[in-house]
């Protein structure tokens, strides 16, 4: 009786330490993910999308649907929310239509980039020698910087559908009520490539549930591409050497764009190990970690230099212009404050993440033929843009006459609006918020 007594005694304070201890266990436990509970129950229950949820709770998780079961629940919301966006978009092809095409530049080539920081390019004053191609091409006039030029989104998904559409943060309605330059494109007689180092067609590997709506959507990708690459790459020059052939069928009017993977995280798998000359030792003044980071972004922007050039290069010989911008750009390290991407509007915040590279290079034979485009552009190259200009810059480029075209958006045009707001997150005006930063 006595040992009995002595081990129930001991099983009920095991008990009630074992009780207690899974009380407060818990209790840290909802302690620690309290904000990614709230945005679950936004996003998931409320069925919020993410500018919305950013918008009623001021601050990013860092987690998100962290089980299967949160990651199943959010796809099948999405695929109810984005099934009416497609069958807009289907319509909206339908009824597009071009009244004419003088294939002004019978070769585009739009180069867009992937988390591409202007901080950290040579060609806008950064200390470190991460763009000595550019910069060599830069002295020549046919190769023309742009100083003002903003993305946004800091998300890919939605800087592809509001660049791609002809829509713009002033217009009513809904982006995907418009049609996208790239239908535009087709329907007038150009051939349309998009070699992409992210987004393959049919592909069984991984690709966001989103960027497949504007991409890998049959319909979608049917009326916007004539050629498209199945395969995805370790580095973006093997891109550039494995599509070669997709050019051998073009005609008299061709848009080729090139989707890379550029500086996306993470920064070290961006490029080869012999491109790799930037060191955290360089860096001084920030953290060993903070170094290694920043010299792995300033690698990967050196190695993106390089492929860049061999774009260039590539239609040197031909009458063609190139254009080339990021979609966003990417928190890097350089002020001290980690890296990635968040939804923070501070300035630092919106100078690396929002702020990006814009040039346009026109080929010796391009420039001859082309002079008063040339002018154009010099002239344009102090004028306030966002990447949701670049649909109507692209349909004035090519000669494209159709009632989606407004010249009021057009950076080229005479008749372009510099004083139209350009909206970060179709929320907060960039230039009035960095002016009250000042």
């Amino acid at each position: 009786r006595k040992a009995r007594a002595w081990v129930n005694n001991i099983v009920s304070r095991t008990k009630t330490v074992l009780s207690l201890s899974v009380f407060v266990s818990l209790f840290v436990a909802l302690c620690c993910t309290a904000k990614n509970e709230v945005y679950l129950f936004h996003r998931l229950v409320l069925m919020k999308d993410e500018k919305s949820t950013y918008e009623s709770m001021q601050y990013s998780p860092t987690v998100r649907f962290y089980t299967p079961i949160h990651r199943l629940v959010n796809a099948l919301i999405e695929y109810h929310q984005e099934n009416s966006v497609i069958e807009s978009l289907h319509a909206t092809v339908e009824n597009t239509f071009v009244e004419d095409c003088s294939f002004t530049s019978p070769n585009i080539v739009l180069v867009l980039g992937e988390s591409y920081s202007r901080q950290h390019s040579q060609l806008y004053g950064y200390d470190k020698p991460t763009t000595p191609f550019q910069a060599q091409y830069a002295k020549d006039s046919n190769f023309v910087v742009f100083d003002n030029v903003i993305s946004a989104w800091n998300l890919t998904y939605e800087v592809f559908k509001n660049m791609l559409s002809t829509h713009c943060a002033c217009d009513e309605g809904e982006w995907h009520q418009y049609p996208l330059f790239t239908t535009l494109f087709k329907k007038a007689g150009y051939n349309v490539a998009f070699l992409s180092n992210q987004f393959v067609v049919n592909s069984d590997t991984y690709s966001d549930f989103q960027e497949n709506i504007l991409l890998n959507d049959s319909k979608m990708s049917e009326a916007q591409f004539d050629v498209r690459n199945a395969k995805r790459f370790r580095y973006d020059e093997e891109l550039l050497d494995e599509c070669v052939e997709v050019e051998v069928s073009f005609g008299r009017g061709n848009l080729i764009i090139y989707h890379l993977m550029g500086q996306h995280v993470d920064f070290k798998e961006r490029y080869p190990k012999e491109w790799a000359l930037f060191e955290p030792c360089m860096y001084p003044g920030l953290s060993e970690e903070t170094a290694a980071i920043v010299a792995q972004y300033d690698n990967a922007t050196l190695y993106n230099d390089y492929v860049l050039s061999r774009i260039i290069e590539k239609y040197k010989n031909t009458e063609t212009i190139i254009i080339h911008t990021s979609d966003h750009g990417e928190r890097s390290g350089l002020n001290g404050d980690g890296y990635g991407r968040r939804f923070s509007f501070c300035q630092e915040d919106i100078e690396g993440q929002y702020e990006i590279p814009f040039w346009i290079f026109m080929t010796t034979e391009y420039e001859k033929k082309h002079v008063h485009i040339k002018q154009k552009i010099v002239n344009a190259t102090q004028r306030p843009i966002s990447t949701d200009n670049i649909a109507h810059l692209m349909l004035s480029l090519a000669g494209i006459k159709t009632k989606y075209y407004n010249p009021l958006y057009d950076p080229l045009s005479v008749d372009f609006d510099s004083l139209q707001p350009r909206l970060i997150w179709d929320t907060f005006d960039y230039d009035k918020r960095m002016e009250l930063k000042k």
